[in-house]
């Protein structure tokens, strides 16, 4: 029988181990901050409060949803499961601020990547499943008491202006990402639809397709003036499905007849924007269907939601990299 000092000595000694990891854990972290290498990750947040533990803001970023296209490691894509260590390939862009390239489950050593866990369910997924997602230890910021409001209404609404937060993110050797501050990026962008895809038709066959209309407007948020490149026209953009594989949509991500053009510079002053309409109908904006048939997006499934990306042409002296629009479905809703 088990004296009650020895009881007592073993729950001294759990408690004594778990606050060894404990401390571990925040001098690893701090570590980290200390010495890890220092990359700014866009994001928006999607949840303001927690009551019960102060107020923080939930991070959502690009790279949490990840494509087959995407990966280019060993491991078999469908053998990934909840749990499994993954890896982003970083890249950088403008002022600091960093993009998954793409995925991998081993980088290399001259890689700068930043290390995630998948968290799909293996029970809820396909055979051959096209996307995972994952987390990367910096989907939670604890702000000020008070300040999660503020932060939120500085984001901006989904019809209105949103203007992205960049954080600061510093990097441990193996890939361990630990939040460090954040910024507001010096670009908003607004998207709005000037026609949408009727969400019920019935017309019958043979009536008119209608794509949608959207005008995308790059604003200076700054404040300071900020000089834009621009090839004119849509050129600048390009699209991409959310809930599909990229590689299978077959869209056109660029304005091949345009590519060479010297770009022109726009000089934005604080406040000033910078809107480019979009017209869906037109033939770059077609995609192929399951059957392998080109159709126009009003033409598509209306629940498939789109996002646009504005990529910044090389030229000296102006804003360089791009700055993603909320995601969109046909039917004029935005996220």
């Amino acid at each position: 029988m088990i004296s009650r000092s020895l009881i007592r000595k073993l729950i001294i000694v759990a408690i004594a181990a778990q606050l060894l990891v404990l401390l571990v854990m925040a001098g690893k972290r701090e570590f980290i901050l200390a010495k890890g290498d220092i990359v700014y990750l866009r994001s928006a947040p999607i949840d303001p409060r927690d009551p019960f533990r102060g107020d923080f803001v939930r991070l959502q970023y690009d790279f949490n949803r990840i494509s087959i296209s995407e990966y280019h490691g060993q491991k078999p894509f469908a053998k990934f499961r909840r749990g499994d260590i993954i890896y982003g390939v970083l890249k950088p862009q403008d002022d600091q601020v960093y993009f998954v390239n793409h995925f991998t489950d081993s980088p290399t050593n001259n890689e700068l990547a930043i290390k995630g866990r998948i968290t799909t369910k293996a029970y809820s997924r396909q055979p051959n499943p096209t996307h995972l997602n994952a987390k990367f230890g910096i989907e939670q910021y604890f702000v000020q008491q008070g300040k999660g409001k503020e932060m939120e209404a500085t984001l901006g609404s989904r019809n209105s202006l949103q203007v992205p937060v960049e954080m600061k993110i510093a990097l441990g050797d193996d890939g361990t990402a630990v939040i460090g501050d954040h910024r507001w990026s010096n670009i908003g962008v607004q998207l709005s639809f000037e026609r949408a895809t009727p969400r019920a038709s019935n017309s019958s066959e043979g009536d008119a397709i209608i794509s949608p209309l959207i005008l995308v407007s790059l604003e200076n948020v700054s404040d300071k003036a900020l000089v834009f490149a621009t090839r004119g026209d849509d050129c600048d953009f390009s699209l991409s499905q959310v809930d599909q594989d990229q590689s299978k949509a077959n869209i056109d991500t660029g304005c091949t007849e345009n590519a060479k053009n010297t770009a022109q510079l726009i000089s934005l002053a604080p406040g000033e924007n910078h809107t480019v309409e979009i017209d869906m109908s037109k033939p770059r904006w077609h995609f192929m269907d399951k059957k392998g048939n080109t159709i126009e997006m009003g033409e598509g499934n209306l629940w498939r939601r789109y996002r646009l990306r504005y990529t910044a042409p090389l030229a000296d002296n102006a804003w360089q990299g791009f700055m993603n629009t909320p995601a969109f479905r046909t039917t004029g809703n935005i996220d």
